[in-house]
């Protein structure tokens, strides 16, 4: 597909190879790449024009997607190697893809969308490296192993190959999505959504737009077709995803802290809004005791529960009442 020429002063900054390891090598590598890039501005104007001239020419997306690439540390050359992820030298890559792609900032993600690209991921403006987002049916799903001498680095053991059924109902068509951290409990016809970007695209015949045919995504949300446990429904009408429970539960018997991820505070926010509900839309609560919590709370995760207590003392934690609003 057609490459964008103008943008080449930029491959320099993005060749450097960057190893995957602990928080302090990256540190060091994001600094080589802060030194490397200086050292190219120093050494000509010129080079200073290209890159004021770049900023001017091209839209704030692309640039901001440039960005993107960079921190992840790859160009367009080497995501061509990614696709169809189907040796252990590609599956690798990609899983350092990825691996990179979830260390990024999601609202700087979100910032890089262009608002031309339409859901069926398709347009004028698709590119390699692209940032999309994909929403649609899960159609089949296959795992595939990370490379073993990767696993330690990355701590990712497995990813995740889902095909997923996009567009409009009257003209649907697939597009494959690279991910991680899918739960086992996804099946056909579940409803995904998430952000990633463009590692294969087709040209469009007639004129120079492209197909996106497969992307490297952020984990994805959630949102079962038929939801083992009444809450996971409950939820799922609310709008909050179900992909990350695994991580609410293995915050069990933690302090609140910053870590804790902003699905536990979307799903205390649903359970306001279930609560207030008419009678007539609520699912009945299942009545537990308190002990049967402390003794396996994994095991009623989500769960839509009533049980009798008395209030001995109230916290407020700061930042609730914004995440609810």
């Amino acid at each position: 597909m057609n490459r964008h020429p103008h943008t080449m002063p930029f491959s320099e900054k993005l060749s450097i190879s960057l190893p995957f390891g602990t928080e302090h090598e990256d540190d060091k590598v994001e600094d080589k790449v802060q030194r490397k890039f200086a050292d190219i501005t120093r050494s000509s104007l010129a080079w200073g024009m290209v890159a004021v001239l770049a900023v001017v020419l091209f839209p704030q997306s692309l640039y901001a997607q440039s960005e993107l690439l960079q921190a992840a540390g790859f160009d367009s050359p080497r995501i061509e190697q990614l696709y169809p992820a189907d040796d252990e030298e590609s599956i690798g890559e990609l899983a350092k893809l990825i691996y990179r792609i979830n260390r990024l900032n999601r609202s700087s993600i979100e910032k890089s969308l262009s608002p031309e690209t339409s859901s069926s991921l398709s347009g004028t403006t698709i590119t390699l490296g692209q940032v999309v987002a994909v929403d649609g049916a899960v159609v089949k799903v296959q795992s595939l192993n990370v490379p073993t001498r990767l696993v330690e680095f990355l701590e990712i053991r497995r990813l995740d190959r889902v095909t997923v059924e996009i567009g409009e109902q009257d003209n649907p068509r697939v597009v494959e999505v690279m991910t991680s951290g899918l739960p086992a409990t996804v099946r056909r016809g579940d409803r995904v959504a998430g952000l990633g970007v463009v590692i294969e695209a087709t040209p469009r015949s007639g004129d120079d737009g492209a197909i996106v045919d497969a992307i490297a995504a952020l984990p994805l949300q959630w949102f079962p077709a038929r939801p083992e446990k009444a809450g996971w429904q409950l939820l799922a009408d609310q709008g909050v995803s179900l992909g990350d429970l695994s991580e609410v539960a293995s915050r069990n018997r933690q302090p609140l802290s910053s870590e804790d991820s902003e699905l536990f505070y979307s799903m205390l926010a649903a359970a306001d809004r279930i609560a207030e509900l008419p009678a007539s839309e609520r699912v009945a609560a299942k009545t537990v005791e308190p002990i049967e919590l402390l003794k396996s709370p994994e095991q009623f995760t989500a769960d839509w529960l009533r049980m009798e207590v008395e209030v001995v003392q109230v916290t407020r934690i700061s930042g609730y009442r914004a995440c609810s609003d």
